[in-house]
């Protein structure tokens, strides 16, 4: 497991806010200072505070570990004031600009950085802090009961102290522009959740052409400025300088022999949130942490029981899959039965079907047999009015054979063309037969269905 190095960082305009985060810096100087913040900062351990070392900056230039927050506060605004005096062209206030709703365009001042101990060097103290929300209420886990976040501490404060002066040297020698000169106080906390140290810089570095003065160099060394520009030619961003930042402070620790990485995630880890933001984000993170530490544990017994599970489950898919044959064997039956009763139905609509046509076809028969019948009899009585004019004419053939009639045919001649005749309606007749119709007892049997 290695470490993480990285810095959170914030800007300040106002001189007079130095003094107010010297208070909080350096209050392990005044127990009634301790206790001021420890009332606003549940993360402060009271009986710790006098592991805490505080330095500020005289107007002598000494390093010195003050007395008293009142006496850091001193020397801070001293010391600072008498950089910020050798400013060239002073110190611009802000203005209110209109189109951005907003005071812009002060001189920013002061830097404030601070760097965490990695885990790596620390020791856990498990479940010491309850985790709140914004309001000051208790986190609950899922389960309803109160989340609480570890406490870590040194596991040896003189390496403690060597590594956060390996990151001070770094930053005072390749990051800083005003270099040690512009560090105003430090502090190194062992009394909070984490032990970090805390670094107050002013943004003034020694002016190039004008000896003796000082300029703002906030924006070279933190923001985009026109002098400061990447391996293309271009500003370099105030994100791409504290990617370099992060990526240039690994490799010095590594350097000095601290097994680090970069943090995930500079940008966001080092800017855009105040203490109580960032303990906020440690709270969530936490609270994650220790439900991922739950939900590890289920999976544990599940684990256990997962030879049980499986057995249960391969029997339910066995069970499944003989309930699925056993309904694909029911769906072909019935889809057979179905088969079965729908060719039956089917038999006995077509015989439906039949036995109306050929009642149809038998009405149509028995009709035309009766034209036919009619036919035949009407014929019978032609061949029977001919037979009884044949035979009148028989028996006047030989008075009046040789007699001319009106169409100047002889008796005899029309005699031979009454026979001829007769003759042909004989012939008519007997082509004429009955239609071959079923008989009586087929035509009740067919009826009844059979």
């Amino acid at each position: 497991m290695v470490g993480r190095a990285s810095l959170h960082i914030t800007h300040g305009k106002n001189l007079g806010e130095r003094g107010a985060v010297v208070d909080e810096m350096c209050r392990s100087a005044s127990p009634e200072r301790s206790a001021y913040w420890a009332r606003k900062n549940p993360s402060i351990v009271l009986a710790d505070e006098h592991l805490n070392e505080n330095w500020v900056h005289t107007v002598d230039g000494e390093w010195v570990q003050p007395a008293s927050v009142a006496e850091a506060q001193r020397h801070v605004q001293e010391y600072g004031r008498s950089r910020a005096d050798r400013v060239a062209g002073g110190i611009r206030e802000d203005v209110w600009n209109e189109r951005k709703q907003k005071a812009t365009g002060g001189t920013v001042t002061t830097s404030y950085l601070v760097a965490h101990l990695p885990r790596t060097l620390c020791k856990e103290v498990p479940n010491v802090y309850p985790v709140l929300d914004d309001k000051g209420n208790p986190v609950l886990d899922d389960d309803g009961k109160p989340v609480r976040r570890s406490r870590w501490v040194a596991r040896d404060p003189d390496e403690a102290r060597r590594y956060f002066e390996d990151v001070e040297e770094f930053l005072v020698e390749h990051q800083i522009p005003g270099g040690r000169d512009a560090l105003l106080a430090r502090s190194i906390q062992h009394s909070e959740s984490t032990p970090h140290a805390q670094w107050a810089f002013d943004t003034f570095a020694d002016h190039p052409t004008k000896d003796g003065f000082l300029r703002a160099d906030a924006s070279r060394a933190w923001f985009s400025h026109r002098d400061v520009r990447d391996e293309d030619g271009k500003a370099m961003s105030g994100p791409a300088k504290l990617r370099r930042l992060h990526e240039n402070l690994k490799a010095h620790m590594r350097e000095r022999g601290w097994d680090v990485e970069l943090t995930v995630d500079a940008e966001r880890e080092g800017v855009g949130q105040d203490k109580a933001a960032y303990e906020r984000t440690q709270d969530a993170l936490r609270k994650a942490e220790a439900q991922a530490e739950k939900s590890e544990a289920l999976r544990a017994v599940a684990k256990r029981d997962g030879d049980a599970a499986f057995e249960d489950r391969r029997a339910a898919r066995k069970e499944r899959t003989q309930a699925e044959e056993e309904a694909v064997s029911i769906r072909r039956k019935a889809r057979d039965e179905g088969r079965k009763e729908g060719y039956a139905a089917g038999l006995a609509a077509g015989a439906k079907e039949a036995r109306e046509n050929l009642a149809e076809d038998l009405r149509a028969a028995q009709d035309a047999r009766a034209a036919a019948e009619a036919q035949r009899a009407a014929l019978a009585r032609l061949a029977e009015d001919l037979e009884d004019e044949l035979e009148t004419a028989r028996s006047l053939v030989g008075l009046a054979g040789a007699v001319r009639l009106k169409s100047g045919k002889t008796v005899a001649e029309r005699v031979k063309e009454h026979e001829a005749t007769a003759l042909r309606a004989q012939r008519l007749l007997d082509d004429t037969s009955p239609l071959d119709l079923p008989s009586s007892s087929s035509r009740r049997e067919f009826e009844a269905g059979g």
